[in-house]
């Protein structure tokens, strides 16, 4: 699975200066647009060239944000950024824990009727952790986010800007 944007670059000129800067992780699809913003066309695209090869013809399509707390300034328009947290967005839920969520919203959508055991929640998996600071070695930040692989408590940067991926 890829998670994809529009909205990384100003200008396509301009796009091949910026690109050559970014650090695209492989489940990660950057694509330029003049205005560097989002479209109906854009969108349409996304679900056509991006997400329907992957999933089939019939598929439910999840939205939501992700709000973290973070001491650390953070420029809002930085591409890398947001390619990174695209990445790890998408690859804490594709842990095996959430297997049964993701299947629970096509099962309440009526796409399938799959039987499935218990559903593992979000918050449990991820944001109940007893260690209030990154257990990645001699670094004192608080935790972010228990990772839902390896179970390791990750402050932002760690998280983040180090890019801790389970590909």
């Amino acid at each position: 699975m890829v998670t994809y944007s529009t909205n990384f670059f100003s200008s396509f000129k301009k796009s091949k200066r910026v690109q050559k800067d970014l650090i695209v992780p492989p489940n990660v699809v950057a694509k330029a647009s003049k205005s560097g913003k989002s479209s109906g066309e854009k969108y349409h695209a996304f679900l056509n060239e991006v997400l329907r090869p992957l999933v089939g013809k019939k598929f439910l399509l999840f939205l939501d944000s992700w709000v973290h707390i973070n001491q650390k300034e953070m420029t809002i328009s930085d591409r890398q950024y947001f390619i990174n947290v695209h990445c790890v967005i998408h690859n804490q839920l594709s842990a095996p824990q959430f297997k049964n969520l993701i299947k629970n919203g096509f099962i309440q959508a009526g796409i399938t009727y799959e039987t499935i055991g218990h559903i593992e929640n979000l918050n449990d998996v991820c944001f109940k952790f007893s260690d209030l600071y990154c257990s990645i070695k001699n670094c004192n930040e608080p935790t972010l986010l228990m990772c839902a692989w390896c179970k390791k408590a990750l402050c932002y940067y760690h998280l983040v800007e180090d890019l801790h991926l389970h590909l």
